[in-house]
């Protein structure tokens, strides 16, 4: 025998589940979070690349700014 349960709907009717409605309307809750948490640690990913690359690019700049010091006279040609 299924074994039903009253519950409320939003307008106070009592309706009936049962137990077999609650579970699949559980696992789906369930499955809806995971996806939430997966596209979360997607972005958390994508930004955090994001930064890498950020800082990837300002450490060659900084690499550049060093190398072509204003000043610094480089000698084009050979002394012979």
């Amino acid at each position: 025998m299924i074994e039903e349960r009253k519950t409320r709907t939003r307008r106070g009717r009592k309706t009936r589940k049962t137990r077999r409605e609650e579970e699949e309307e559980e696992e789906e809750e369930e499955e809806e979070e995971e996806e939430e948490e997966e596209e979360e640690e997607e972005e958390e990913k994508e930004e955090e690349e994001q930064e890498q690359e950020q800082e990837q690019e300002q450490e060659e700049e900084e690499q550049e700014e060093e190398e072509n010091i204003p000043g610094k006279v480089y000698c084009m040609y050979n002394h012979s």
